[in-house]
């Protein structure tokens, strides 16, 4: 067990003080770890992101659900029609599905599980495909914050 990563860990070196005017305004430059101070710091900066071109089209940011301090996390490609509506991943049918199944194993998925997904805001209704480099580079975690 020791060899795991945890993964709500602090950081090895003291967390830097958010500063938005420090978070790069594109996807080809990383976000340094310590950039947020909490959960709720990386959710204002993913409301007013616009470092890839998803943001033209979303309606709603799609960060966490469910409990930041649980044993299971849960982690999605990106978020649907319904994600993109309400601001929450997985509440969709795959949502509801993945709910049922938690509940299933004895898990609250709001006390039990947290979720979130790789890319915070639903593609263009194209077809389903996969995330490009630069979107993922915009989700990419390397931080207790800074996923």
């Amino acid at each position: 067990m020791s060899d795991q990563l945890d993964l709500f860990a602090p950081p090895p070196t003291p967390p830097v003080p958010p500063n938005p005017a420090r978070i790069p305004e594109t996807a080809d430059e990383p976000i340094l770890p310590g950039t947020y101070a909490d959960l709720d710091a990386l959710v204002a900066d993913c409301n007013r992101c616009r470092r890839c071109s998803l943001s033209e089209h979303r309606t709603k940011v799609a960060v966490h659900r469910g409990n930041p301090t649980a044993a299971v996390m849960v982690i999605g490609e990106g978020p649907g029609q319904q994600e993109d509506a309400t601001g929450l991943p997985y509440v969709g049918p795959a949502g509801q599905l993945l709910d049922q199944i938690l509940g299933s194993i004895g898990l609250d998925p709001a006390v039990d599980v947290y979720v979130q997904n790789v890319v915070r805001c639903r593609p263009p209704a194209t077809g389903c495909r996969r995330p490009t480099r630069s979107r993922l580079a915009r989700a990419t975690c390397s931080s207790r914050f800074g996923w």
